[in-house]
């Protein structure tokens, strides 16, 4: 799940390449899967999950940073944001589905 730090917070994800649209699935075993658009070249697919989790959270792309940038396997770390309200709009994304 999310954790915070005094910076921000980080979670995992598991992310899928080259699905039809840039979505979060749901919570498994503690990490958030992700459906990414873009395919994993040239670090498209990174690229947009850095866009996707800004826009959703309300960061600029600046404060979203990835470790694990050549696995499926991710660490989102997002500054500017508290613990509370990334899992209010990460839950309500989850149930729009």
């Amino acid at each position: 799940m999310i954790e915070e730090t005094k910076d921000g917070i980080f979670f995992k994800i598991r992310a899928s390449p080259k699905a039809g649209a840039t979505e979060i699935c749901e919570w498994q075993d503690n990490i958030l899967r992700v459906r990414v658009h873009a395919l994993p070249e040239k670090g498209k697919a990174n690229l947009a999950i850095i866009a996707y989790f800004a826009k959703l959270l309300g960061v600029p792309k600046s404060a979203v940073t990835i470790k694990g940038t050549a696995s499926r396997n991710k660490k989102i770390f997002i500054e500017g944001i508290s613990k509370e309200r990334a899992e209010q709009l990460i839950a309500k994304m989850i149930l729009q589905k």
